[in-house]
């Protein structure tokens, strides 16, 4: 009878420490206490993946890009809300001031925009300004050939300049526009013809000059040896 008592006193022994474990933890759970939980066993650091290099053109180079003026194309809009806005852009009208440059004098001239022409007398090639002074007296435009290129290009901030155009000033400078203006027709407009370099005009160069003279010489001295002989 004695080991069958000693397994049962085991048995009952072992059903007490659990029943006592039970009731530990049921009481803390009563109490209010929150029961604690699971310690979460850290996740296992990750192998770092091999990135794979990217193959790069070096002859395209990437690049952001920038739609400031004279730069990449600016991308489509949708301009229906700006039409509908009924405010359509009003072209602005140029202000007045001095036009330089030979092709754009001469389109002035040619579209007889321009009111006064200024020609500069020691443009290099001369070539450059031959035509202009023709093409205004056909075209009805006054012009002037005045001195110094120096002098043109300080009106319009340049180191030199070969011809400036005049359009429109403001309505208190015409009167005084109109003045020069017919100044500037009475002295070069109307006296074209009078101002054109005639060529030659009977007129001999130094060696034909001395030529004649040496030869009209050796006549006078002829023609005294032959009254004395």
């Amino acid at each position: 009878m004695s080991p069958v008592t000693g397994s049962t006193a085991k048995k009952t022994t072992t059903a007490k420490t659990t029943t006592t474990k039970t009731s530990s933890s049921t009481g803390k759970t009563a109490g209010g206490v929150p029961k604690k939980g699971k310690k979460k066993i850290a996740a296992a650091p990750l192998k770092s993946k091999a990135e794979a290099k990217k193959l790069v053109n070096p002859l395209f180079e990437k690049r952001a890009k920038n739609f400031g003026i004279g730069q990449d194309i600016q991308p489509k809009r949708d301009l229906t809300q700006q039409a509908k806005s009924g405010k359509p852009d009003k072209p602005t009208k140029r202000p007045n001031g001095i036009r330089s440059g030979m092709n754009t004098v001469t389109a002035l001239v040619e579209k007889k925009k321009a009111q006064l022409v200024l020609i500069a007398h020691d443009v290099e090639p001369i070539e450059l300004v031959l035509h202009l002074p023709t093409l205004c007296r056909k075209m009805g435009v006054p012009y002037c050939i005045v001195k110094g290129k120096a002098r043109l290009g300080r009106l319009v901030h340049l180191k030199t300049c070969s011809s400036l155009a005049l359009t429109d000033v403001n309505s208190e400078d015409k009167s005084g526009l109109n003045k020069l203006i017919e100044a500037v027709k009475t002295n070069f407009n109307d006296r074209f013809d009078e101002l054109r370099r005639h060529w030659g005009g009977g007129v001999l160069g130094n060696k034909s000059q001395a030529r004649i003279n040496r030869l009209e010489r050796l006549k006078a001295r002829e023609a005294a040896h032959q009254r004395n002989t």
